[in-house]
């Protein structure tokens, strides 16, 4: 439904009523989206993703460590140290990390997903629940 129902006879929506039609709007919002990330990955090179904010490409493992509750954490940052290029991402996002060398990114999958703890004008911190594969530590 497009606008909570109302109450009876308060012209209000009830708490409930309230947090369903919320839910209802988050969930529709999650699927758009998805649906638009799934487009993008299908649609544009790696360079355009960039371009548009949603991909940092080239990065390499400045530093390892371990983050709250033993999480494996890790910096990732541009060869040489130079600023990140404009994007999209900052903290809590849920992020992919994807080898470069497939081709399209759309059939790839992500390596490892990582949350983004922190976000730096030369670089990106990551905290992990899941091991970290040596494809990311090598590479």
């Amino acid at each position: 439904s497009a606008a909570p129902r109302e109450g009876k006879g308060s012209g209000e929506a009830s708490p409930e009523e309230f947090a369903a039609w919320t839910e209802e709007l988050l969930a529709l919002e999650i699927q758009a989206e998805d649906e638009e990330t799934t487009s993008l990955l299908k649609n544009c090179s790696h360079s355009e993703l960039q371009a548009r904010g949603i991909a940092l490409l080239k990065l390499h493992v400045a530093e390892h460590g371990t983050a709250l509750y033993g999480r494996a954490c890790l910096v990732l940052e541009r060869p040489g140290s130079g600023p990140l290029p404009a994007h999209r991402i900052s903290n809590g996002d849920i992020v992919g990390l994807f080898d470069q060398t497939l081709r399209p990114l759309s059939k790839a999958v992500p390596l490892v997903s990582a949350v983004v703890q922190s976000v730096k004008p030369a670089s990106i911190s990551l905290a992990f629940d899941a091991e970290i594969p040596t494809e990311v530590l090598d590479g």
